[in-house]
């Protein structure tokens, strides 16, 4: 009776673990669509790791003007990194010790001139903040030359193109969400992935009501939906496209 308990154990256990997205070696990653910040866009997603080192997130403006954007752990530090035109890099380096194994939030917001980086706890639910002050004429990239997004690593052609080079991440992110240039965040799905594994509500797309969006939990049933309204307010600087 013990054993056949322990293998209906070690089952959930399974099931668990590919309802979410595992990074875990060199050739692991997932794209996403493109991102269109403008002046006033924001993306955000969670992150779960024991490693000290590795690339979280990467978009550039596929190798047009050098533009890139990346975020990644360094000694258990997270940086954010980016480069608008011909600018230097900006660094900004936020949280320390995020490699315990526990979830976290980061959400890059812009506004006009500045870049508000928000790192979340999400088991203590407290918050750190920094703000980055860039030139309000800057902009990343365009609708139309814009990279994918890639996370957890990249493809070995885009290496090649990369102003940098990476650890590659492992562990797990979950939620990708954009605010494409003023729109409500909305959650993103990948169309290509190097992983066999899947976030919960990757693997259940119909479980919320089709005008709500899913969001992967740890609690059971390890889902949320998120019904909240979705709205787009202008920019000035691009037309804007619906959500995905």
């Amino acid at each position: 009776m013990l054993t056949i308990l322990f293998f209906v154990w070690l089952t959930l256990q399974r099931i668990d673990i590919v309802q979410l997205l595992h990074f875990q070696n060199s050739s692991t990653f997932v794209i996403y669509p493109h991102l269109q910040l403008c002046t006033n866009g924001s993306f955000s997603f969670e992150f779960r790791t024991i490693n000290r080192d590795g690339l979280l997130f990467y978009t550039d403006d596929s190798n047009i003007n050098g533009n890139y954007i990346s975020i990644e752990i360094i000694n258990g530090k997270l940086l954010v990194e980016q480069r608008l035109i011909s600018q230097q890099p900006s660094q900004l380096y936020i949280g320390e010790n995020l490699n315990d194994n526990k979830w976290y939030k980061i959400v890059y917001k812009r506004k006009k001139s500045e870049i508000e980086i928000l790192l979340y706890s999400v088991a203590l639910r407290n918050m750190e903040s920094q703000i980055l002050t860039i030139n309000e004429n800057l902009l990343f990239g365009n609708e139309t030359t814009n990279s994918d997004v890639y996370l957890g690593g990249y493809p070995p052609l885009l290496k090649s193109f990369s102003q940098k080079s990476f650890m590659l991440f492992d562990g797990y992110i979950r939620n990708l969400r954009y605010g494409n240039c003023g729109c409500s965040e909305s959650i993103q799905r990948p169309f290509y992935s190097t992983t066999s594994d899947s976030e919960y509500c990757e693997i259940h797309p119909t479980i919320c009501d089709k005008h709500c969006e899913c969001l992967s939990v740890d609690e059971k049933p390890h889902y949320q939906c998120d019904c909240s309204n979705k709205t787009c307010m202008s920019t000035g600087k691009y037309s804007l496209y619906s959500l995905y």
